[in-house]
């Protein structure tokens, strides 16, 4: 009985584990970040983390849907890189110093590129749009 109670409450703790967002405040060269919002929880989940971040990014298509996976690129008025990473959803949190950058993100082998203000309050937002003619299920 005790071997059974003892499993079914391990059963219990793993379900609920994997219902939990699995939204990672992450770090590169001293900078963090966090990406995601497939799904509702996560998308809420990000939202709720909004306010701490400078930056939003977003990445959709024209046609309407969002896109996972863009390869993401940012870089400071110097040229340095302070960021690189693959989303895995459709909206990216940073928070750089305040200054000038530029976003370059890459989804279905098109690249684009935009200059943003990290501002010292508030939160800038970059939306990039992709024209494809028949997205990837």
């Amino acid at each position: 009985m005790k071997r059974l109670l003892t499993a079914l409450l391990l059963l219990a703790t793993t379900t609920l584990q994997a219902q939990t967002s699995a939204l990672e405040i992450q770090e590169f060269r001293g900078m963090r970040f966090v990406a995601g919002g497939v799904g509702d929880e996560e998308r809420a989940d990000l939202e709720s983390l909004a306010g701490a971040f400078r930056l939003r990014v977003t990445f959709a298509l024209a046609q309407g849907g969002f896109i996972s996976d863009a390869r993401v690129r940012v870089r400071d008025a110097a040229g340095l890189t302070v960021l690189e990473t693959v989303v895995d959803g459709p909206i990216l949190l940073l928070n750089p110093p305040p200054g000038a950058y530029t976003v370059w993100a890459e989804a279905y082998g098109q690249a684009q590129e935009q200059g943003v203000t990290a501002p010292e309050s508030g939160q800038a937002k970059l939306n990039f749009l992709w024209r494809v003619a028949s997205p990837a299920p």
